[in-house]
């Protein structure tokens, strides 16, 4: 099958299951319990893993929607819902950027063979978008600390919400226990294909801090973009972020690892949120940017039937283990 055909047989797919889940699936109830967080799961699944085909522009609507519901999940006083909240607001922040680099490599003629196709929208959509989609972090990492957790106890014990959100909470951890949980606990966030839907007190906060951090520095990156072309190499990048940065500081230090805040840091966040995959390569980009997608929301989905075949074989793989490993 040509790349043609390809794309064009992958564009009626995603109509055709466009049309099989409701638009409202993103309504919240009053408690959003596990079959609520399933509809709004897979239906911002659904919204999301479209963007690339639909374009950021006809994605709006839908987008604001995703957007409004994480924000009234994070109001509700539960851990499953706080997390769900944060992973809805990373996925729309995850499009945003996409299709902004994307734009990017259009422009520049790096890729003119890209599949999809970069549809052109207003910056202003995605500036628009990208404020509208800013998540009350101090409001998540307050609400993770009322958890009862090793990490959440100590910090509640001996450092003020100050000491969080300017980084310096990494300093009062003792480095023979403290620390090293907190480390172990932010690769785990960082680096883990598979998460639970139900985290503990001191995973969610490790998981709210290190999101709030990527925010902060992707909104240096947004601040550049909405006055400026984005630098097409990595050098010319960073000493714009140093100007930046220099011109407005950034108070206290990172608050996931408690080091300084550098341009060399700011620029890789900003990287982590977009493929790095050719875009000539039809299976190659696209099924990362789903992937991305897809994993931080699969644990919330008990609907997998939206999923690529790639990532069922995955889970299926997974679930099979598992089994193994706990026969009933």
């Amino acid at each position: 099958m040509s790349k043609q055909n390809i794309l064009q047989f992958t564009c009626i797919f995603l109509l055709a299951i466009n049309a099989a889940v409701p638009v409202n699936a993103l309504e919240v109830i009053q408690d959003a319990d596990d079959a609520s967080m399933n509809a709004i799961a897979t239906n911002a699944f659904r919204v999301l893993r479209d963007v690339p085909f639909v374009g950021l522009e006809k994605s709006r609507p839908e987008l604001e929607k995703i957007i409004e519901t994480h924000h009234r999940l994070l109001k509700i006083d539960k851990m499953s819902q706080q997390r769900l909240s944060l992973v809805l607001a990373d996925g729309v922040a995850y499009g945003i950027i996409s299709e902004i680099h994307r734009a990017d490599l259009a422009r520049l003629g790096s890729e003119t063979n890209m599949t999809p196709k970069s549809i052109p929208f207003e910056k202003d959509t995605a500036i628009r978008l990208w404020n509208a989609n800013m998540p009350d972090f101090p409001s998540a990492i307050r609400h993770a600390l009322t958890g009862d957790g090793i990490v959440t106890g100590h910090i509640a014990k001996h450092s003020s919400e100050a000491d969080v959100l300017n980084g310096e909470m990494i300093d009062k951890c003792p480095p023979e226990t403290i620390l090293p949980l907190i480390r172990e606990l932010r690769h785990k966030e960082l680096y883990s294909i598979f998460r639970s839907n139900k985290p503990s007190a001191d995973e969610q906060l490790i998981y709210t801090l290190s999101k709030y951090q990527a925010f902060r520095d992707l909104s240096i990156i947004m601040k550049l973009y909405e006055t400026h072309d984005l630098p097409s190499d990595s050098k010319t990048m960073q000493t714009m972020i140093e100007e930046s940065l220099k011109k407005s500081p950034q108070v206290g230090k990172r608050l996931d690892d408690g080091m300084a805040i550098i341009a060399f840091k700011v620029r890789s966040s900003f990287e982590n949120y977009y493929p790095e995959a050719s875009y000539q390569d039809t299976g190659g980009p696209i099924y990362e940017y789903v992937g991305k997608q897809a994993f931080p929301l699969i644990p919330f989905m008990t609907d997998r039937s939206l999923l690529p075949e790639k990532l069922k074989k995955i889970l299926e793989k997974r679930d099979r283990r598992a089994a193994e490993k706990n026969p009933q």
